[in-house]
């Protein structure tokens, strides 16, 4: 799924509707947005969608705006058209939340800024530390109980940056990887960004994942 970017250029020689290209991103979003809601029922092979009281997503993001423009999009509900069970026709409302535990250093404008998040830091969260595998370790330990928040969670958002999903994998919550903007960002040596394209593909492979980029760039380099 590739959300089109809103400053695409276009040629000085092409005919061009400002309000066509507006509509067209819109629709593009609210696309990857149904795909969202899709791939966490498939996920969890609900029966019946009725019985099913809220969705609820984790983030735990290093910018402030990818999230919130998520948030626009989902909240407070979210009509899921229930073709994904049987149903041409019909939808229900689902109310949404995301447990926002920001990393970002500008949490504090969205008063999201995470104060119980445990293992993952500002410092060690984007590049996972020196020992990625040890840290996704400590933070697979500290929340594999059953009744932990994020457990309790539907699936698990990526946005900015994307590598973060790393940690999370061994969960095996669906994920919904959005790329803002390059993919790579925290995979700062080879080694770290070749071990990043491979956990990429693997994430990519699962049917219940979601992967997504803001740019044609980001959505072919992942």
């Amino acid at each position: 799924v590739q959300m089109k970017n809103s400053d695409q250029k276009v040629s000085r020689n092409e005919s061009f509707n400002p309000q066509y290209k507006f509509q067209s991103i819109i629709t593009e979003v609210l696309e990857t947005q149904s795909q969202i809601v899709s791939q966490v029922i498939e996920r969890i092979r609900l029966e019946n969608v009725l019985n099913w009281d809220s969705i609820t997503f984790w983030s735990s993001d290093f910018h402030i705006s990818p999230i919130a423009d998520i948030k626009h999009l989902l909240q407070p509900t979210f009509q899921v058209p229930l073709s994904y069970i049987g149903s041409d026709t019909a939808k229900v409302s689902l109310p949404v939340s995301i447990i926002d535990k920001s990393l970002s250093g500008h949490c504090h404008l969205h008063n999201t800024c995470q104060t119980d998040l445990k293992v993952l830091t500002k410092e060690n969260g984007l590049d996972l530390s020196s020992c990625p595998n040890e840290l996704r370790k400590r933070f697979y330990n500290a929340y594999r109980s059953s009744k932990s928040e994020l457990m309790s969670s539907d699936a698990i958002l990526c946005n900015h940056a994307v590598s973060l999903c790393e940690i999370f994998m061994p969960f095996d919550l669906p994920m919904v990887v959005i790329s803002s903007t390059r993919y790579e960002i925290g995979r700062w040596d080879e080694k770290s960004w070749r071990r990043w394209n491979e956990n990429l593909v693997r994430i990519a492979s699962k049917k219940y994942n979601t992967i997504a980029a803001n740019n044609l760039y980001d959505l072919v380099g992942s």
